[in-house]
């Protein structure tokens, strides 16, 4: 927004140039004139305001939760090779994987699970990461 004093003078100094042209009959035709000059700044600036809007800085404190476009494309590059991955693996790697990673099962469940003990599973489930990791780097 332009200060009130910007506005003013810019209106005097237009009128000023247009003073050879000017018609102007009566005592109070200059002041007239000014007024309604004052007047239509201020109302080309209120216009300008509407359409541009407002500047506002850009803070630390205002950050964009959503993820980048960039993390998407990682974020489904890497649910792709997951994907493929437990594809490729046997049905109960791919089975502890799933409870353990999505189903977020403790080592506990996934040995009720699968018909094992906590301690089993837990190194059947390292295991089958092992393989995971492997097919998901060769792609």
């Amino acid at each position: 927004m332009a200060d009130t004093s910007d506005i003013v003078q810019d209106a005097v100094l237009h009128t000023l140039r247009k003073l050879p042209t000017l018609d102007l009959r009566g005592r109070r035709a200059l002041a007239a004139y000014l007024r309604q000059a004052v007047q239509n700044r201020i109302r080309d600036e209120h216009r300008r305001f509407v359409r541009r809007g407002t500047h506002e800085e850009v803070s630390a404190e205002r950050v964009d939760l959503a993820p980048s476009p960039l993390d998407r494309v990682i974020t489904a590059e890497t649910t792709r090779r997951y994907r493929a991955g437990l594809a490729r693996l046997s049905p109960e790697d791919c089975e502890l994987i799933v409870g353990h990673v999505e189903l977020d099962y403790s080592h506990e469940q996934l040995g009720c699970m699968s018909g094992r003990s906590a301690n089993a599973a837990r190194m059947a489930l390292r295991r089958a990461i092992g393989k995971l990791a492997q097919h998901m780097r060769d792609g």
